[in-house]
C-alpha cells in the first residue's frame, strides 16, 4: 500500500531529522513510569507490575495517536491547506485512517522499547501472557474510532486541544479507578466506557485472575465496534458539513 509506505517514511525521516527529540520522548515516558511504579516496585507484585505497564502502554497509544492527529488537523488548518484533503484521489475517511495506524505503529514501537529499558534498568521482566494480544488488538480498534471522533471535532472545531488533554486525564483516571462492576449499573457502564473492559479485562489477565473469556470477549467486541461506530458516523457527519459549507471549521 504506497499510501502507508509514504506515511510511514515521513514519519521515519522526521525522526531521523529530530533524533533528539525523540529520544527525549523515550526518556520522559521511561522516566514518568518509573516515578510512577518502579519507585514503589518493592511493593508491587509481578503480575501488578505487568498490569501497570500494559494500562500504561495503552494510554501512550491512545494519547500519542490523537495528540498526533490534532497536531496535524491543526497545522493543515493554520497553513490553510486542511481543504486540499478534500481534493485528493482517495476519500478522506482512508487518509486519516492511514494516520491513524502509523500513529498507532509508532506508538506501539516506543513502548517496546520503553518496555525493553526497563527491564534493562530495574533487571525485572515484564510477565505479559500471550492471550493479552485480543485485548490489546480491541484497545487499537477502540483508539482508531477515538481518532475519527477526535478529528470530527477538530474539523467542525478546530481549537480542540483542551479536549485532548481532557481525553487523556480521563483515561488515567479510568485506569487508576477501582469500580466494582458485579453491580449491574457498573456493567452497562463497562459496556459504554470507552477502553473499560479491555483495561478490565488486561487486569484480570495480568494478576491471573479466574474469569470468564466469552463474557469478557463480548463486551469488549461491542465496545470496541460501539466506539468505531460513533466515531465514523461523527466524522463522516463532519464531512457532509464541509462539503455543505465549501470550507472547515466555524459554523
Amino acid at each position: 500500500m504506497k499510501e502507508l509506505q509514504a506515511e510511514l517514511y515521513i514519519r521515519s525521516a522526521r525522526m531521523k531529522k529530530y533524533p533528539l527529540d525523540s529520544a527525549a520522548k523515550l526518556l520522559v515516558f521511561t522516566v514518568a513510569f518509573m516515578l510512577v511504579f518502579v519507585t514503589n516496585g518493592s511493593q508491587l507484585s509481578d503480575q501488578a507490575y505487568a498490569y501497570a505497564f500494559l494500562g500504561y502502554t495503552c494510554w501512550s497509544l491512545l494519547s500519542e495517536t490523537i495528540s498526533s492527529l490534532y497536531f496535524d488537523i491543526h497545522n493543515r488548518a493554520q497553513s490553510g491547506m486542511l481543504e486540499q484533503i478534500y481534493l485528493m484521489p482517495k476519500k478522506v475517511e482512508f487518509y486519516f485512517f492511514i494516520k491513524n495506524v502509523v500513529s498507532l505503529i509508532f506508538a506501539a514501537i516506543e513502548m517496546v522499547v520503553i518496555g525493553l529499558a526497563l527491564t534493562l534498568v530495574t533487571r525485572r521482566p515484564i510477565l505479559i501472557p500471550a492471550i493479552a494480544i485480543i485485548p490489546i488488538l480491541l484497545v487499537i480498534v477502540t483508539i482508531i474510532g477515538l481518532g475519527y471522533l477526535l478529528i470530527a471535532l477538530a474539523i467542525w472545531l478546530k481549537e480542540i486541544s483542551g479536549i485532548i488533554q481532557l481525553v487523556q486525564y480521563a483515561y488515567l483516571l479510568l485506569l487508576l479507578a477501582q469500580i466494582d462492576f458485579t453491580m449491574l449499573a457498573f456493567k452497562l457502564l463497562q459496556v459504554i466506557l470507552p477502553l473499560e473492559p479491555m483495561l478490565n479485562w488486561l487486569q484480570l489477565l495480568a494478576t491471573k485472575a479466574n474469569y470468564g473469556f466469552g463474557y469478557y470477549l463480548a463486551i469488549s467486541i461491542t465496545n470496541s465496534v460501539l466506539w468505531l461506530a460513533i466515531g465514523l458516523v461523527m466524522f463522516k457527519r463532519s464531512n457532509h458539513r464541509v462539503k455543505v459549507a465549501g470550507r472547515v471549521g466555524g459554523n
